[in-house]
């Protein structure tokens, strides 16, 4: 017998067809599914400022009964994360949760958004970067290796300012790679929001499910249980660095020779050939 789809699957699987409120659910028990296990379907409706048969609603469409079972999955999950250990927490603790958080998000990371991806880049006549602070080492690096293997793409935009030249820049049918891990640079989603509308496929690999910016990416790249920003920059580089792996399956001779050339290209800048 086939293993049930969990709530977090279903969720993903029926996301695109989402109205607002049930991606607001969504985004709820996703992120807060401890406080969420512990709420009746009145006292969530009221937190999220719904009517509690938009509750019912939701947990039928994700092929429930109602809400009471899918809590019943909820209140499992919690269970599970928070059995009594024989031993006291000690300091691998961090390393047990940066585990749990990464299998999650490989978990949900979908092979065919990363197929789709591969195909954005290929077709793209150009690549842009975006990237909150947190992010910035990464996307500068992966930016390194896609103008190497010859990819039509750029240095990443972090502030304002260089987020408004790329879209001063961009046309339709440009591709926009961001990161956004922690939700805290108050330009990212409004600049998402104006590369969706100028026709940009928008790929972002978010924090959180629940970030603001998460709702303008046509390919997200989602990180699941991270609430430490180190977990999160863990979760990020693993999931740039799948995207390097997809990328040499597809073109194996271009990103194999990227480092090379790399190396050949510094050491001609810096008179050592």
């Amino acid at each position: 017998m086939d293993k049930p789809f969990t709530y977090q699957e279903r969720i993903n699987q029926q996301r695109a067809g989402f109205s607002r409120s049930y991606n607001r659910l969504a985004d709820f028990l996703l992120d807060s599914y401890l406080q969420a296990a512990l709420m009746t379907a009145h006292e969530l409706a009221q937190a999220l400022d719904l009517d509690p048969a938009t509750v019912v609603r939701f947990s039928q469409s994700l092929g429930y009964r109602g809400y009471p079972e899918l809590q019943h999955e909820l209140r499992d999950r919690v269970r599970l994360q928070f059995l009594p250990r024989s031993q006291p927490p000690d300091f691998t603790s961090t390393f047990d949760q940066t585990s749990q958080a990464l299998s999650l998000t490989r978990a949900n990371l979908s092979l065919a958004s990363l197929d789709e991806l591969v195909e954005k880049l290929a077709s793209a006549p150009h690549i842009w970067l975006a990237c909150d602070p947190a992010g910035q080492w990464l996307t500068g690096r992966l930016a390194l290796q896609l103008i190497a293997a010859g990819f039509p793409a750029c240095s990443p935009a972090v502030d304002s300012l260089s987020l408004a030249a790329c879209l001063t820049t961009a046309k339709t049918g440009d591709l926009l790679l961001a990161i956004d891990l922690l939700g805290e640079s108050p330009h990212m989603e409004r600049a998402l929001a104006l590369a969706r509308q100028a026709g940009l496929t928008v790929v972002l690999v978010a924090g959180s499910a629940s970030l603001p910016s998460a709702l303008h990416a046509d390919i997200p790249l989602i990180i699941y249980g991270a609430d430490e920003p180190a977990t999160r920059l863990a979760c990020a580089a693993a999931i740039i660095q799948t995207v390097k792996l997809v990328l040499r399956q597809h073109f194996p001779e271009r990103m194999d020779a990227a480092p090379e050339r790399l190396a050949e290209l510094v050491a001609r800048i810096e008179g050592l050939d």
